[in-house]
């Protein structure tokens, strides 16, 4: 059987969710130079690991909204970055 909660497993959750999120929070970070954006960043690296750490069990994954809400709102800072870059800059 996969073991879920080994070490290895962990580090590549995290690592998906930095090339996932992240790297676009610092791009549109560089971009703009609005500290929200960092401050988002780093609120957001603390929720990922928090839920990479403790949510690692099957059963609690499917119970937790955490990846859910993080999907809506990446996907809408996306649509808005997107936005900024074509339309206002």
């Amino acid at each position: 059987m996969f073991n879920t909660e080994g070490w290895i497993i962990t580090l590549l959750l995290i690592g998906f969710t930095a090339m996932r999120s992240w790297i676009i929070y610092y791009i549109a970070y560089q971009s703009t130079d609005a500290r929200i954006l960092f401050l988002m960043m780093l609120v957001f690296i603390v929720i990922d690991c928090y839920h990479v750490l403790f949510n690692s069990r099957v059963e609690r994954l499917g119970k937790t909204r955490i990846p859910l809400m993080r999907n809506v709102i990446d996907t809408n800072f996306i649509v808005g970055f997107l936005f900024y870059l074509i339309f206002i800059n």
